[in-house]
Parts: C-alpha cells; structure tokens; sequence
C-alpha cells in the first residue's frame, strides 16, 4: 500500500521513524525489562497522538542471544554440523518436515502480521492474534530447539555420560510423529487425542525448563523466519548495533558456569581457548547472523584487539572475509570508571570506501585495529622461548593469605611450620614498595597429599576454617560451585605452577613483571617466595637479559601485542615473551643492564617511592632532578645497545618526550616505533620459519614448561639447565657459545 508523505519536514521525519520502527528494526536482550523499555523508547520517538502504541512484539524480544541453534543444527540434532556428522544426520530426517512445515506457517501469519499498519486498537488486535498462532505453530519446533541446547549444556554432545540416551529426546520424537501423523492429511485430532498432546506438551516444557535451569536460550531462526528463511531475502540482517556486556575471560565460568564456557568455546569461537572476554562472543554471533555485504557495529573493551580475545573474535571475522572500514581503538569510558571502549565498525566483505583508524584516513585496518603495515601483524610464539616464562601461583583462596605478624608468629610457635610459610609476592608489592618486598606471606601445601599436610596443624586450622567452606560451597542442587578439583583438593593451590618452582629452584634470583602496571616494568627478585599469579616471572639471572626485557624494544612489543585491564598495561607471557624474538648477539647489555637497575634501585631507596611513581617522573617533562635525568640517559643508553645487539646501528630512535596512546612518554619517536615492531615482527617469522624448518613445532617436540636445551657435544646429545640468556645467544638455534 502507499502511504502519503507529509509535506511538513519535521512529521516526515516522525513518519520515516514509524517505518522503520515497524517494518526495518529487530532487537533482543537477556533482560525482558530492557526489551519493554526498547518499546517504550521507540514508541515515544514515534509518538503519534492519534495513533495507538506501535507494534513491536513480533521483533523485539527476550533471550540469550549467544546461546541457540539454527535450522542446520536442529534438522541435523547436533551443535556440530560439519562432515562427519553425515550418519547422525541422516538418523534425524524424521525432524525435518515438522521444522519445515512450522516455519512456512509462522513465516506465513508474520508476513501477513508486517503488512497491517498500527493506525487502531482493531489492528493491534489482529496482528496480535496472528503473532500468537505464529508461536503456537513455532512451539514445538522451539521446544526441540531449547532440548537440543539444554542437553549440550549438560555434555550430551560430548558423551559425557558414558553413553546414556539424551534425556527427553524418546519423548519429543513421540510428540513430534503425531504431529506428522496428523498434518499431512489434515486429519483433526479428537478431543481426548488434543488433550492428551497438550498435557504431554506441557510436562516435556516443564523438564526442558529444568533442564535449562534459569537459561532462555534465543534461536535467531525461529524468533525472525522472514529475515533468515523467507526465499526473497538474502539471509541474515543488513546491519546490527551492539553494545555487549564487558566480562573479563577469566571471569566468564564463575559467572555464567563452565558448561556455559564451553558452550562458548566449542560453538561460537570454534574452539579458539584461553583467556577470551565475553564481548569476542557477542562479535562472533553478530557476524553469523549479518548478511554478505551487511554491516555490524559494536562497542567493545578495548581488548577486543588484544590477546587471545581478538584471536577469538577479529582473527577469525577478518580470516573468514570481514573487513574493517572503521575503528576507535581506545576511548575512555565517560564517567568515573578506569574503563578504555573501542568502537568497531565490520563489513562482511570487501569495503571499496574510504578506511577511518580515530577518524584519521588510513589504508586498512587490521584486526589489531592499527593501520595496516608491510609485514603480516600476527607474531608466532617461537620454541626457544618455551618454558622461560610462567605466570605465578594463584591460590584460589584468600584464606591461604597472612599478615606477616601472623606468619612470623606461626613459625615462632613451632619451627616447622616455616616448611609451609613463604612471603608472597603480588603485582602491587612490585609497583609500589621501593625495595619490591613481599607485603604478606602465604600457607603453600605444595601438591602434598592431605594426610601429610594435616600434621601442620595451625595451618590446616587456618585453611579449614577460612578456604575450605568457599571451596566447598554448593548450589541449590547440591553441586559444587566451583570448579574440578577446587572443591576436592581444598587444601591447595587453584593453579600450582610447579614447572616455574621446579626450574627456578636452583637459581638465586629471576626477574618478575607485574602482570597489570601502568608502565612496563621488571624487575629482580630473590628465590624462595611464593610469586602471585598477578606477577609473571621470567627465569633468568642474566642483566643482559633484564636490559632487554626493560628497554623501549620489548616495552613496545608488549604494548601492541598483549593486552589491557582497564587503562593499565597486561602482560601476558604467550603474547609478550613467547614470541618476542630476542638478539643473538648478547654482548656489553650486561654492563648497561646491572647500571640501569643499580641506579633506579638507589632513587627508589633514596626517595622512598616504588617503580610506579619513579616511571611518573621519568615521564614527567617537568621533573629534572638530577637522579630522573642520569635515569633517562641510561635508558637512552640501554636502549641503543639493544639496537646494537639487533645489529640495527642505522636505527635513528629519536629519544624525547612524545605522545603516545598511553600518554606523554620519554621514548623513541613515532616513526622508530614503528620501524621497531616491523623489524621485530620479522624476525619473529623467520625464527618461526627456521623453527619450524627443524621440526620444533611438530606435536612430538618438547613440551613447554621443560626448561632444558639440547646441545650436542662430543657425538652425545645432553641435557642441561640454563639461564635464558645460553638458550638464545650463539649462532644458531641449538648450539650456545662456549
């Protein structure tokens, strides 16, 4: 029908909204109390007083939006719909026509649905009455639908359960024959036979409802046929808007359970594991749900670009096609929260226009959100980096924690507990005391086995009263919160980390990064502690190595390729160390190395401050104290010799006070940055070529976490120990120098 357009702007205006609002727009969300307020706010952007409330109950809904099926799962009755599921496939022919014959009925009654206007009460009333016999006729393919996901959340799909039938599943195949036995013939169903399948239909929702527990699942396909099954559409939306809830990777199974996690994992980033925030998710979906040459925007942390969540989600959108015609990296969360956003603009496929990075042109984007460069952005994690660096221990109880007023008195009281008493070091105790002190100390039973750890009886008191209800703590199901074997090895350590106190147990100090910092720091530190796994500790004694670690070089390196928390730095060892190619040439950063931390040792004693508050003045343009200045110039200095080291003397760094996307810094220019992390990109790939080349990435190489190299001497291959400075130096991968 047409309709008359205004001649006046402002309700032409008014009129394009209405449109839009009741024939272009879909929407869901988790909470049903945002969907009615979406109403709402579209309804009073489109106010019309003489028209009643617009329609919007057939496109604005309530569900998880990560958690569904689409038509090719459920035909099939299997998440995984690849190849060799072909037999399985062909065992659940018998769900297809009903799926088929819902969907064309409820396709139908919503076409006719879109058609009527919102002009009165009566035609409200009409499309009210055909979206509910559109459900109705989507009921019991829905009902499948949410079985199939409640029983993968419960491992069906990975016969978890030793090879029991999928619950239910005998049931719904009954309810569905008889729907068939009927629809073909359009044979009616007496009234006891009506009765008999309603009550079957409504006591299987139940159980599925059970199944499902407090989850709704929401089946994109199912919800909006006329956008992914209607045969004049292209499948899928035009564009999609998403402002996506911020969880943190290593929060997402606390939170939302570890079969939610693993539902995640296995169906939306295909596998892609490791520490991936919640909103990499909500991208990956987005996509599967954008139509070829659509378009999707979404607001982000600014992780999104970082880590193992862009390997999760952007790695694999711009491997599969999408491309990025715009992006706001790093923008600060208006409002009091230390909070960095990016905004994503993603296309799916070619983008023949103009490419903005913060507004400014550039020629691509990448998935790091930086402006294309000349070598390929991804860095590769190379063998001879393996099992050099760890993350601490995480104790998964802060009941394991003391004072050390308490931990001293302990030992006092009996010698022996000093066998499970160590300080603890944590990322704060590294930024901000002025000698990188221990605050606290912490009860370690090591991976001991109970009995024996019981005969330290003031600690296990203390472990039994302040770690052992947590651990242990239970649903209303009578099942464990936490995760295996958190409840049943209460006495432990979440995560051990006995590779990092094996390989350091011989060494007299190592170098330790706080995993979160404002600036990129390192430092020493003596053995015989507990590190926090808010630290990551590199296993080296080696100067040359601190000097490489602390200059501008690796400082970089980290920035572009790990990761942020809020507005500070994240350092991850995958990301930062393990692919970081170091220099084969190690000589004179020693002597620069012991100088530089030598020096900023005395300011941090001599002023009483930490690293943190030393790196503000060292970046301060204002501060020129004397201690500051000879710090900037040792940084120079140390700076140029690992240039050296690389065999880059005709590098021009540029040291001075420059903007970055961290601030004002004292650093290389702009122009070095860039050149730097080129260069050092490829000489990662050619490491990893080289690597690869012999066989070191093969699955039967040595496994991360062995720290011990091969050399050959006299015919014999040996094993030994070594500090990380042998297992890199020399001229080629395997021998170091003599």
């Amino acid at each position: 029908d047409e309709t008359l357009i205004p001649k006046d702007t402002e309700e032409r205006l008014a009129l394009a909204r209405r449109l839009v609002a009741e024939r272009c727009l879909y929407g869901v969300d988790k909470n049903p109390m945002a969907v009615e307020m979406a109403k709402l706010s579209l309804w009073l952007i489109t106010l019309d007083k003489e028209r009643p409330f617009t329609f919007l109950d057939h496109a604005l809904c309530s569900g998880d939006s990560l958690l569904g099926v689409n038509i090719k799962q459920l035909t099939q009755w299997s998440m995984d719909t690849n190849a060799s599921n072909k037999q399985q496939a062909h065992q659940t022919v018998w769900i297809e026509r009903p799926i088929k014959y819902a969907i064309d009925t409820a396709l139908s009654l919503r076409c006719k649905l879109r058609l009527i206007p919102d002009e009165s009460i009566e035609q409200i009333e009409e499309k009210t009455r055909l979206l509910k016999e559109a459900d109705e006729a989507m009921a019991l393919v829905k009902l499948g639908a949410d079985l199939l996901i409640a029983t993968t959340l419960h491992g069906y799909a990975k016969n978890k359960h030793n090879g029991k039938a999928i619950p239910h599943m005998e049931d719904y195949a009954i309810l569905i024959n008889a729907y068939e036995d009927t629809r073909p013939k359009e044979k009616q169903m007496t009234e006891p036979d009506q009765r008999f399948s309603k009550e079957a239909f409504d006591k299987m929702r139940q159980q599925v409802d059970e199944l499902l527990g407090d989850r709704r699942p929401f089946h994109w396909p199912l919800a909006y046929p006329e956008v992914f099954v209607e045969a004049s559409n292209e499948e899928g939306f035009a564009a999609m808007l998403s402002n996506p809830p911020f969880q943190g990777g290593s929060k997402i199974t606390a939170a939302l359970g570890t079969d939610y996690r693993e539902y995640l994992v296995e169906y939306l980033s295909q596998g892609s594991r490791g520490q991936v925030d919640l909103c990499a998710y909500f991208f990956l979906r987005a996509g599967s749900l954008t139509r070829q040459g659509g378009q999707c925007c979404l607001l982000a942390t600014n992780s999104i670009a970082q880590g193992d969540t862009r390997k999760a989600g952007l790695d694999q959108m711009t491997a599969a096609g999408w491309t990025i015609p715009r992006a706001v990296p790093g923008r600060k969360w208006p409002g009091d929260a230390a909070l960095e956003v990016a905004q994503v603009w993603l296309r799916r496929g070619d983008w023949h226009g103009i490419y903005f990075l913060d507004e400014e042109p550039v020629e691509a984007i990448t998935s790091f959100l930086t402006a294309r460069g000349l070598v390929q952005e991804i860095a590769y994690p190379l063998f001879a980096n393996m099992g050099k660096s760890f993350k601490g221990s995480e104790t998964a109880g802060i009941g394991f924690v003391l004072e050390p007023e308490k931990a001293l008195g302990l030992i006092k009281k009996d010698a022996r507990n000093h066998d499970v008493l160590f300080p603890y070091l944590n990322g704060d105790d590294v930024n901000t005391h002025p000698d990188q002190s221990p605050g606290r100390w912490v009860i370690n039973f090591h991976n001991w086995p109970l009995e024996l750890a019981e005969t330290y009886l003031d600690c296990m008191r203390i472990i039994q009263e302040k770690v052992k209800p947590e651990r242990q703590r239970k649903n209303t199901k009578g099942e464990y919160v936490l995760r295996k074997p958190l409840p049943q090895r209460w006495w432990m350590y979440g995560e051990k980390r006995p590779a990092l106190y094996t390989t350091i147990a011989e060494m007299k100090r190592v170098l330790v990064i706080p995993r979160h910092s404002k600036y990129m720091i390192c430092s020493w530190k003596e053995t015989g502690i507990v590190f926090s796994d808010a630290t990551c500790v590199v296993t080296s004694e080696s100067d040359a190595d601190f000097a490489i670690i602390q200059c501008t070089f690796h400082s970089n390196w980290t920035s572009f390729h790990g990761s942020t928390l809020e507005t500070r730095m994240r350092y991850t060892p995958t990301d930062c160390f393990e692919t970081f190619p170091f220099p084969a040439n190690l000589r004179n950063l020693d002597n620069i190395g012991e100088r530089y931390h030598q020096h900023r040792q005395s300011i941090m004693l001599a002023r009483q401050e930490g690293l943190t508050q030393t790196y503000n003045r060292f970046h301060n343009p204002h501060e020129a104290a004397e201690d500051i200045v000879r710090l900037r110039e040792l940084h120079r200095e140390m700076d140029e010799a690992v240039a050296v080291a690389y065999g880059w003397d005709d590098l021009a760094l540029e040291h001075g006070f420059h903007e970055t996307k961290q601030g004002l810094r004292y650093t290389i220019s702009e122009a070095a940055r860039r050149e730097v992390l080129a260069r050092l990109l490829k000489l990662n790939h050619e490491r990893y070529a080289e690597e690869v080349a012999h066989g070191l990435h093969d699955k039967g190489a040595k496994s991360k976490g062995k720290n011990v190299v091969a050399a050959k001497k006299e015919g014999k291959v040996r094993e030994a120990r070594v500090p990380y400075s042998a297992a890199v130096q020399g001229p080629s991968l395997f021998d170091s120098e003599e």
